[in-house]
């Protein structure tokens, strides 16, 4: 049953499509999405979407992980108003970036990490990120500039991969 301010779901067959057998029968509220509450709902969707995926990643299942993070990422780089720290914004995106490329698509993870370096150029692991993507797809000048301005915003170089200064120094 549908009304102006909810929808009621009496009965609904999720054989096959929710393996956790939630029960999705109930009366559900419209919230305006201009709203402080919608805002907040918002807000809590993205971080627990973060958290997933980065359960995921560090298990390695980095196709999961993407699958968390699409929705909130592909909203950002459209430029979507989500109710988000700056800060957040740029670890989703990054990450975001990071996730395609350890699935092997470097294009895609330069292309975001572009953006997300346009908006915060002093974000030092999106610049190792890219830096590693040109690395990977042969274009190594560009790979040589990343890296350097990695290790300069990089406050102790012991943290610095060793794979970094390698490839520096195998690019002089």
């Amino acid at each position: 049953k549908i009304t102006a301010a909810s929808i009621q779901i009496q009965e609904l067959d999720v054989f096959g499509i929710c393996g956790s057998g939630i029960d999705f029968t109930g009366v559900y509220k419209h919230i305006d999405i201009n709203s402080k509450k919608a805002e907040k709902l918002i807000s809590m969707m993205a971080k627990t979407a973060h958290s997933n995926s980065l359960v995921k990643e560090k298990s390695g299942d980095f196709e999961s992980a993407l699958n968390y993070l699409s929705p909130f990422a592909n909203s950002l780089l459209a430029n979507s108003r989500i109710p988000i720290t700056k800060d957040q914004k740029a670890k989703i995106l990054n990450d975001y970036g990071y996730l395609y490329q350890q699935l092997g698509d470097d294009s895609r993870t330069i292309s975001i990490l572009i953006k997300v370096l346009d908006e915060y150029p002093f974000r030092s692991v999106a610049h190792l990120n890219l830096a590693d993507s040109y690395w990977n797809v042969g274009s190594k000048d560009f790979a040589k500039i990343e890296y350097q301005k990695y290790v300069g915003l990089t406050r102790s170089k012991k943290t610095v991969p060793s794979r970094v200064f390698d490839r520096l120094k195998a690019l002089q």
